[in-house]
């Protein structure tokens, strides 16, 4: 390779530091290299790599849309602030497009005389018949000013358009990452009641599973938490109520690759198993922590889309209140505990009888 070719952004390949002159052959080789990347440099102009980006996510924005409005209809309710990220990036979209443009077509105009003047001084060397090293370090480092130059533009020009393309990737991940944690809903062994709302899905390793440690997926709605069995057949390996859960802490284990760790114990009444030790695959326990203790405490409302944009009719928050069930069962005269935060059914602690939760 040429010691005057350059691959744009590399450190500068010219200056002849060593004793003597260089071969006439590699000089004139060096000029035709420079001359041929001042094309380049007149191309670098249209700015095309900066203003694609932004074109893209412009275009994109409908898109993200109506991903958005699928979204809704698939009653994930959760996480109102796409919306508001979506406006905002609409507002932001005119001036950032206005902007880019506008410097983009200033510096064009300003640093095209200096590529032509590159262009023209390369192919006067050229045509000499001998020329000296100088002459081709000094060609060299007019190059190297007019590369940094349109660098400089270049970075300008992302500035200009930052806040606009790091909103609409935001939005447009956090659109795709719900629709992810749909699917996985829509392919799990069980069915979210009516009143459920599906908030998040993690991979997981579940150690002391008392048939035996095993892998599945955590299947975390605003009233219910799920842990399914993935291996060969799916399976639903416990369900709780949220108000069934005691306890949720997350923590790390190990030196180096840590694990995180999610444990969970549950309220005696409702069943075995009445502890479960996670080692989250797919998310961070710290914050499959706080989703389950906002589930717990009733804290998800503001992490809600405001009732008059779901896209779903919804039922009355009151459905997730229990109002009426028996107090003592029928069958054998004890006393039935009442029903917790996501409980659809109370079941007598003798005998066993089941009896529906009214709502209002």
């Amino acid at each position: 390779m040429s010691k005057y070719s350059k691959n744009h952004g590399s450190t500068p390949q010219y200056g002849h530091g060593d004793a003597g002159h260089t071969d006439p052959a590699d000089l004139a080789n060096d000029v035709a290299a420079i001359r041929d990347q001042s094309s380049d440099l007149l191309q670098r102009l249209s700015f095309s790599t900066a203003l694609d980006a932004l074109n893209q996510r412009h275009a994109k924005l409908q898109q993200i849309e109506d991903e958005l409005r699928r979204l809704r209809s698939r009653n994930f309710v959760f996480w109102p602030n796409l919306e508001q990220q979506l406006g905002q990036a609409k507002q932001l979209a005119s001036r950032a497009m206005t902007d880019s443009r506008n410097e983009a077509q200033r510096a064009s105009q300003q640093l095209r005389g200096a590529i032509d003047q590159l262009a023209r001084n390369a192919s006067s060397l050229a045509s000499r018949g001998r020329v000296s090293d100088n002459q081709v370090d000094n060609l060299a480092a007019e190059r190297d000013r007019v590369e940094s130059q349109i660098a400089a533009v270049e970075q300008r020009i992302e500035a200009l358009t930052e806040p606009f393309t790091k909103l609409v990737d935001t939005v447009a991940q956090g659109v795709a990452g719900s629709h992810w944690t749909m699917d996985q809903f829509d392919q799990a062994c069980f069915r979210p009641r009516a009143e459920e709302h599906p908030l998040a899905v993690a991979a997981a390793h579940w150690e002391d599973c008392p048939q035996g440690a095993c892998d599945g997926m955590l299947y975390i709605t605003d009233l219910v938490l799920r842990f399914e069995r993935t291996a060969g057949q799916r399976s639903l390996a416990f369900e709780r109520a949220m108000g069934h859960i005691g306890s949720s802490d997350d923590s790390e284990r190990g030196w180096i690759m840590k694990d995180e760790v999610l444990t969970l114990s549950f309220h005696p009444s409702s069943g075995a198993p009445q502890r479960a030790t996670l080692v989250m695959k797919s998310a961070d326990s710290k914050s499959i922590d706080d989703f389950i203790e906002r589930a717990r405490s009733g804290q998800l409302v503001a992490w809600m889309v405001p009732r008059q944009q779901q896209a779903n009719v919804p039922i009355a928050d009151t459905a997730k209140t229990p109002v009426r069930w028996p107090n003592e069962c029928d069958h054998c005269g004890a006393t039935i505990a009442a029903p917790v935060r996501g409980q659809m059914e109370v079941v007598c602690a003798y005998c066993k009888k089941r009896y529906p939760v009214e709502f209002a």
